[in-house]
Formats: structure tokens, C-alpha cells, sequence
């Protein structure tokens, strides 16, 4: 996004008054992005070590918010049953779709029917007033104990990013501020020690508990292996 194109997004974000009006607008922006580029699996790559988390996806339904082609193909592969939410509409019907209601605060399907709901990268486009509408609207289609896990960059930003859409972070997090908002919610949550790519580590979250800080002393070629430039979460839904 061009600095002019990044301050009237930006501009026009601060005027909206309603979860729906910036829900449409980040829609807008994003789409004028994303037709700059192809969407196929080379283009938006995927970790697929990061499915080895989910455990035996056969058969189970998950809905990935906001997936790319490459997200859609990883799951499929595992033969689970899958859903997707998109900013844009996916066009290419790889997944089945489920859209928003009305309001945007709700999604249109029945509650409690997905095991799993996945998210990278998307929770940063959703603003600090916002994210409990977010969490609150994932918690009400997860089956008991389904889990919702997602990916995000922290917000002490210890490595500065050039990344393209980072003009649309209007979100920014630590562990400590989901922490707050999912046990308000009654979701158990677990964070990884490090990238979770590289090791199996989680541990059940404590509210004083801030990784970040630990990790501003090492150098920034460790951290970047680390992964810790970005939050690693699992929200375990408990009722």
C-alpha cells in the first residue's frame, strides 16, 4: 500500500462509527490490494508444519477466516471438512462459504458446529475495540472444547517489517491482551514457548505471564528463528 493510500485508509478508519462500517472498509482496501496480486498456492505460501497442532483433522469441520488459496489446500489435504470466511469472497470455490450476517458481528451459520476455526494473520486487521465482537462471534460457532487457533504479530514489533498490508494493522496485541479477553469469555488459552513450527511447547497462559519482554535482550536474527515476533495462540472453548 502506497504512504497516500495508507493515510486514507487510515483516515477514513477513524471516521467509521460501527464493527460493520470497518468491517466493509478494511473489505474495500483489501480488495484493491489483493487484485494486485495472484492468488494461487505459490504466491500465498503456508507453513504446513503448523498443521501438526491440530492433531487428526479427518473428517472434522474447521472454518479458516480469511484463508488463502495455499491455507484452503493444506487442510483440504488433511481431509477435513472445510469452510472458509473471506476478506475478499473467495471466488474460487475451493472451500465451502460462510458469510456474515446482517450486522457483521455474527456469522451465518448454526452455533457450536466447528471443531477448529484457524486465522493467520487476520486478527491485526481487526481494532483494539473490536476484538471482543471478534472472539465473542468465533466462541458462539465452536463445539465444546473446539479450539481457535490463530496467528498474529505482537505489537512490540521487536523487527521492524516492510510487509505490504502492515498499513492495515489497526489491531495490535501482546499475549497479556488476548489473555484479558478470552478468560473474560471463559476460553482456556495455551501459547507456545517459540514457534511452534520448530517445537511442540505449549503451556497454559498465566495473567502476569509476558514472553515478549524475555526476548527484546537476544539478538534479531534469533528472535526472527524464535518466531516471537508473532503471537502463537490457542483458545480452547470450555462451555
Amino acid at each position: 500500500m502506497s504512504d497516500i493510500f495508507a493515510k486514507e485508509f487510515r483516515h477514513k478508519f477513524k471516521l467509521t462509527k460501527t464493527y460493520k462500517e470497518r468491517v466493509l472498509l478494511n473489505i474495500e482496501y483489501f480488495q484493491k490490494e489483493i487484485e494486485k496480486v495472484e492468488n494461487n498456492k505459490k504466491t500465498f505460501g503456508f507453513q504446513k508444519g503448523f498443521l501438526n497442532f491440530f492433531g487428526n483433522l479427518k473428517n472434522k469441520k474447521i472454518l479458516l477466516y480469511g484463508a488463502s488459496e495455499g491455507e484452503i489446500y493444506a487442510f483440504k489435504e488433511r481431509n477435513a471438512n472445510v469452510y472458509d470466511l473471506s476478506y475478499p469472497e473467495n471466488k474460487n470455490q475451493l472451500a465451502k462459504n460462510i458469510n456474515f450476517k446482517n450486522n457483521f458481528e455474527d456469522i451465518d451459520i448454526e452455533e457450536r458446529y466447528f471443531d477448529y476455526v484457524f486465522s493467520s494473520h487476520v486478527v491485526e486487521h481487526i481494532s483494539n475495540d473490536d476484538i471482543y465482537i471478534h472472539f465473542k462471534s468465533i466462541k458462539k460457532i465452536l463445539s465444546k472444547n473446539g479450539q481457535y487457533i490463530f496467528i498474529c504479530p505482537s505489537k512490540f514489533n521487536i523487527i521492524k517489517s516492510d510487509f505490504v498490508y502492515q498499513s492495515y494493522h489497526v489491531g495490535k496485541y501482546a499475549y497479556n491482551d488476548i489473555y484479558k479477553i478470552s478468560n473474560d469469555l471463559n476460553f482456556e488459552m495455551e501459547v507456545p514457548y517459540i514457534n511452534p513450527i520448530l517445537i511442540n511447547s505449549w503451556f497454559k497462559m498465566k495473567k502476569e505471564s509476558n514472553l515478549e519482554i524475555y526476548y527484546r535482550y537476544l539478538p534479531n536474527f534469533i528472535n526472527s528463528i524464535l518466531g516471537v515476533n508473532s503471537l502463537y495462540v490457542r483458545l480452547k472453548n470450555n462451555d
